[in-house]
């Protein structure tokens, strides 16, 4: 397990692992002003693990969980080492965190092109399921609505939205809890929880994060997690996504679809969303979870 030392590390070799795969003239500079590991330690929201030789951080790895669902991070290894089985060992040590949690799910995404890294998985019983979508739309103007935020309300209003966002959740698959990720975004100052309800019930939220030094960086708007109790609900769900991006001066939206998620896929593609890249999902053990047609949720498992 990582200590807070060993961070800075752990970071540099995550962005040179996939900047040397990506091709990049400089692989350090990838992911730019993204933060893929920092935020996650200190939030809690994730376990940082790393393998080291000779005394020396030569692989890392970020193991999350959101209740009863956890799954495996951007795992990297120094491009000097890899090809000698570093990444085995880190997945050894995340299976045993995920079965030390109990988790009913647990999963990754990783290249759907590569049988070299399905095959690593599939030896630790995780196995392929359906493509997740990366998908943004640009925010060409700005929008004067102002969308109902979870910073926005008082203490006891907080309270009781967040335990209807755990119902939400809950009536999704059960056991999955964004509390932590909610939370993070919150004390982190990473972004907001964009909300949608009616009367008095929750219909919807979404975990943004917004600009440099999150999981979005540059002047994007990222929706980590979101979920809605209907099509309609989702759709009012984006809308307020875009605003909030809009509000503050952020240029695209983006976030991640499971294509067993078939009735959401379609909504966001009608809504302006346009597919940029193709993970595939693996799962642990292998079925649908709530990856399914009539499931209104958006989300990365990375």
């Amino acid at each position: 397990m990582a200590q807070e030392s060993d961070l800075e590390e752990a970071d540099r070799i995550l962005r040179v692992a996939f900047g040397t795969l990506f091709g990049l003239d400089d692989p350090s500079t990838a992911y730019g002003d993204q933060d893929m590991i920092m935020n996650r330690w200190r939030s809690g929201t994730s376990s940082i693990l790393v393998a080291e030789s000779d005394s020396k951080i030569v692989g890392t790895a970020a193991v999350t969980r959101w209740g009863s669902v956890g799954f495996v991070g951007r795992m990297a290894v120094e491009p000097s080492y890899q090809g000698k089985k570093i990444s085995s060992l880190l997945m050894k040590e995340a299976v045993g965190l995920l079965d030390s949690w109990g988790v009913s799910l647990a999963g990754l995404d990783t290249f759907a092109d590569s049988p070299k890294h399905i095959h690593l998985y599939q030896n630790f019983g995780f196995w392929p399921r359906f493509l997740n979508l990366m998908i943004s739309k640009p925010i060409a103007e700005y929008v004067s609505t102002s969308p109902l935020l979870l910073s926005s309300l008082s203490d006891y209003d907080r309270e009781s939205v967040i335990a209807a966002c755990r119902a939400l959740t809950e009536s999704i698959y059960p056991g999955l809890d964004l509390t932590l990720e909610i939370m993070a975004v919150k004390e982190l100052s990473l972004g907001d929880t964009v909300l949608v309800t009616e009367g008095l019930d929750l219909l919807g939220f979404a975990v943004c994060h917004a600009g440099p030094g999150t999981e979005a960086g540059g002047d994007k708007c990222f929706v980590k997690f979101g979920a809605a109790s209907t099509a309609e609900a989702l759709d009012r769900l984006m809308a307020n996504c875009t605003s909030y991006a809009s509000n503050k001066g952020l240029k695209s939206l983006e976030t991640n679809v499971n294509a067993g998620r078939t009735r959401a896929w379609e909504k966001l593609l009608a809504s302006g969303f346009h597919m940029n890249f193709a993970t595939v999902t693996m799962s642990r053990p292998a079925f649908r979870g709530y990856d399914n047609g009539d499931v209104f949720v958006v989300d990365r498992w990375s």
